[in-house]
């Protein structure tokens, strides 16, 4: 039978013990699969997973992983619909404002999931395109508003509600 001694746990095994080689001449492995195995889950736990370095990027750095998820994300939205584009991340970020410039709200960033602060992008006009003539960075609270209601709507509501509160405090 042939043997091999394992450069990990220094004992002299079958070298079925030993996993081939993946590059290169045909060879074996100069540590046993045990010690092969131990090794890598020493090295995975001193290590990050990439998921979870990928998260703590997110929480460090929380403008910047918007300013290249949301320039991704549009930038296909535009080439699906056959839209104008010639935003880039340096502008989004350049455009991320403290406030809401409509509903004056704080522009929050908040890891995966929407909220009312959280930056979008608008188009001023929707035929343009992704343009930055066309285009600012508002609340999302202010662009499902803006979004689902007409000018004229908004205005009705403006004037209203403050008379449905007067009625109703009395």
């Amino acid at each position: 039978m042939l043997t091999k001694v394992c450069k990990g746990c220094n004992q002299e095994l079958q070298v079925s013990a030993f996993s081939p080689m993946t590059k290169g001449k045909p060879a074996l492995r100069s540590k046993c699969k045990r010690c092969n195995i131990e090794n890598d889950r020493v090295r995975r736990l001193s290590q990050p997973s990439k998921s979870e370095a990928r998260t703590q990027y997110r929480l460090d750095y929380p403008k910047e992983t918007w300013a290249v998820e949301t320039e991704y994300s549009i930038r296909k939205r535009a080439l699906n619909k056959g839209l104008n584009f010639d935003l880039n991340r340096e502008w989004l970020l350049a455009q991320i404002p403290e406030r809401c410039p409509l509903l004056n709200i704080p522009i929050v960033f908040s890891s995966g999931v929407v909220v009312d602060g959280t930056p979008t992008v608008d188009r001023k006009n929707p035929k343009l395109g992704y343009l930055t003539s066309n285009c600012w960075v508002i609340s999302a609270k202010a662009n499902r508003m803006k979004s689902n209601a007409s000018t004229r709507e908004i205005e009705l509501l403006a004037y209203n509600l403050p008379k449905m509160y007067a009625a109703h405090k009395k």
